[in-house]
């Protein structure tokens, strides 16, 4: 029996068109090179979705910002018009959001990327239901503004 280290593959397969190649360099079995190259890949992959999730944190953030304003200009406008529980609504609602605001622009991209993943891996029927309303209410309001 062979060990499973020392098997050596019989063909090489070699890139013609529209084939992936699983050796580049014919006559040499893949080693600390080829894997230093994924390493790099991965970490270049990490670092650009890490740099995408920064990103899409800050406009989220603005994005929160302007809604908390917005929420607080309309609970304003009711107060004025003599409706304090819409006042109130909306008052509380325009401090939530820029809580939220305020949290995602201090917020670490990394952190936000781990938490949200451990949330999904925790409760997976609530974090697909968040963002399936999410995206309703994304919807909503952007087929709102134009």
């Amino acid at each position: 029996m062979q060990d499973h280290d020392s098997i050596e593959p019989s063909t090489t397969q070699h890139h013609t068109g529209s084939e992936l190649s699983l050796d580049d360099n014919p006559g040499e079995t893949p080693g600390a090179e080829s894997l230093s190259w994924c390493d790099a890949l991965a970490q270049r992959a990490q670092a650009d979705g890490l740099e995408l999730v920064d990103q899409m944190r800050t406009l989220a953030a603005q994005r929160a910002d302007r809604m908390a304003h917005a929420l607080q200009r309309a609970g304003e406008a009711a107060g004025e018009e003599g409706e304090t529980h819409l006042q109130a609504c909306f008052a509380a609602a325009g401090d939530k959001t820029k809580g939220m605001a305020e949290h995602l622009s201090a917020a670490d991209s990394h952190e936000l990327v781990e938490r949200s993943s451990a949330a999904a891996r925790e409760h997976p029927a609530v974090f697909y239901s968040g963002l399936l309303v999410g995206g309703f209410v994304l919807a909503r309001l952007l087929s709102a503004a134009k």
